[in-house]
């Protein structure tokens, strides 16, 4: 889309966003800055997304429906000092494919935004660099049983989780629903509902105090 140094541009979809084949660039080039509103879903199906190529560069991407990805590859940036910032306003589904970054310097960050209730969905999938994620005050990620991986995990205050993993959310090492490499975050202004089928834990993740807390 942008194939010169040091602009900026915006580029949007009124509808659905597909991929299922082939290479899509967002920008190539150093020091620039893209904006992009998807109106309708994302949907990868094979592929490679690759948001920027260049270095310093910022990619602002906002998604208003479903993210949904099941083969293929994202590749957020793989220069120095990039950063991109994705806004998911539905629910989140990683299912096969890998979610990277690459590049000293250079991070994602997926960040939960709706207003209410947003599920996750992760199996088969790999998540590999600077890839961080954030629940927003007001969204509710609800995971079941399913694992986030990445590097860092925070929850804002006023955000909210619905575990449905035996082990809660642990503060470190590969157990409970949170699994991240870095820092995991759990505000204690948010809100945390304990739904799984099986008996469970609440983990040493959940800390001294919370808003709210619920056993269902």
């Amino acid at each position: 889309l942008l194939n010169s140094k040091n602009c900026t541009g915006t580029f949007n979809i009124s509808g659905n966003y597909t991929l299922s084949a082939g290479t899509f660039i967002f920008t190539d080039r150093d020091n620039n800055t893209i904006n992009s509103t998807i109106s309708g879903n994302f949907s990868q199906t094979g592929g490679t997304n690759s948001c920027m190529l260049g270095k310093s560069e910022r990619t602002n991407l906002t998604v208003n429906g479903n993210f949904a990805f099941s083969s293929g590859t994202f590749a957020f940036a793989n220069d120095a000092s990039d950063t991109v910032i994705v806004n998911l306003k539905g629910n989140y589904s990683h299912t096969g494919g890998t979610l990277s970054i690459n590049g000293s310097n250079s991070y994602a960050q997926m960040i939960f935004s709706k207003s209410g209730r947003q599920t996750f969905t992760a199996s088969g999938n790999t998540v590999s660099g600077s890839v961080d994620f954030y629940v927003n005050s007001g969204s509710t990620l609800s995971l079941s049983t399913n694992i986030l991986t990445g590097r860092n995990f925070t929850l804002q205050s006023g955000g909210a989780l619905e575990l449905g993993s035996a082990e809660g959310i642990s503060s470190s090492g590969s157990t409970g629903n949170i699994q991240v490499s870095g820092t995991r975050t759990f505000s204690t202004t948010g809100d945390y509902t304990y739904n799984g089928s099986a008996t469970q834990v609440t983990g040493s993740g959940l800390p001294s105090g919370v808003r709210n807390l619920t056993l269902n």
